[in-house]
């Protein structure tokens, strides 16, 4: 969805008031956009599609978080990975908002979470996104993570990345990045919103 009212403040609710309990809904929506996404994963570098995308190159699925649409068959040995939170954000909330999706959506599909595999590299690179364009993001984040352990990734390993709000996906892709270049196969990149791009003058 896009990150407009109503759906940011339900987003917001579950960041800054700690509401938990949202997690569970919003993995049932990414539940049901895995249906959507392309059987090979997301290719390294390729923009993230946005949602008119997806829904241009596949048939319209109910989004009821009741009763989503049976996943797609992922090969053997996918994992769930949540992306990190910085470490301010993880001081100030107590917790990994994309990390407590993350569980929630592991626990639908049936598949492990590994809810440390990725960390942040430098304590620099962990200042806030907030109001940098995308290639600023792109640039700063490229280097940005790391995985933790390497020997818990084996060769070829599918991943379901996962992550609250895609602002310009930067931090998808870094993300992705990181994993790729640790020896992950295809990565499929969730984000339960999507900043909508800005609207420029007519």
């Amino acid at each position: 969805m896009h990150y407009v009212p109503p759906g940011s403040a339900l987003i917001l609710e579950f960041k800054q008031a700690g509401r938990l309990a949202l997690g569970e809904p919003f993995a049932a929506l990414l539940a049901a956009a895995l249906a959507d996404l392309p059987a090979s994963g997301l290719p390294l570098n390729e923009p993230i599609p946005d949602k008119a995308a997806l829904d241009a190159r596949s048939p319209a699925r109910p989004a009821s978080a009741e009763a989503p649409p049976d996943p797609p068959a992922f090969p053997a040995g996918a994992r769930i990975v949540p992306v990190p939170s910085s470490p301010t954000a993880l001081n100030r909330r107590g917790f990994n908002p994309a990390g407590v999706i993350a569980a929630c959506l592991a626990a639908r599909l049936g598949l492990p979470l590994e809810r440390r595999l990725l960390r942040w590299r430098e304590p620099a690179a962990t200042a806030s996104q907030r109001g940098r364009s995308r290639r600023q993001r792109l640039r700063r984040g490229r280097q940005a993570f790391q995985v933790a352990w390497p020997s818990r990734l084996p060769p070829g390993t599918p991943i379901v990345l996962v992550d609250d709000v895609a602002t310009t996906g930067a931090t998808l892709d870094a993300a992705a990045a990181a994993l790729r270049a640790a020896g992950a196969g295809p990565v499929w990149a969730l984000a339960v919103a999507r900043t909508p791009p800005p609207v420029g003058p007519l």
